[in-house]
């Protein structure tokens, strides 16, 4: 039970609780990465936020002005990999990838959009 506390305690104060917003990133080889985003979720997306694609770590570096159609611009495999429809507006977001960890490809992506300390819920 002290082994238990003694965790929470450490996680409390050194864990973080993340708010992501799902994408489907196309990575290009050299890297630059493009992620699709779901319209329902670009408004808590900024610069700056941290990536996570498949296993690497990069940052928004730039944000759309307007949507594109998901079908004119993604395969069959992307759509189904970001749960998009045909027709349905998505929003492209570039992300800079140190090329040797993501090859070319389409790959699962998370945006991180907020992260809090556990500890900070209990001090506020």
């Amino acid at each position: 039970m002290t082994l238990l506390l003694i965790g929470a305690i450490v996680w409390g104060c050194t864990g973080r609780l993340e708010t992501t917003a799902a994408a489907v990133a196309v990575c290009h080889g050299n890297g630059d990465a493009t992620l699709y985003v779901k319209e329902t979720e670009i408004a808590s997306v900024s610069l700056g936020d941290p990536v996570h694609v498949s296993g690497t770590e990069a940052v928004v570096t730039t944000l759309p002005a307007s949507p594109v159609a998901a079908d004119q611009v993604l395969e069959e495999y992307a759509l189904y990999l970001g749960g998009f429809r045909a027709g349905e507006w998505v929003y492209p977001v570039t992300v800079k990838i140190d090329p040797g960890e993501s090859p070319a490809g389409v790959y699962p992506a998370e945006i991180v959009t907020d992260s809090v300390s556990p500890i900070s819920f209990l001090l506020n």
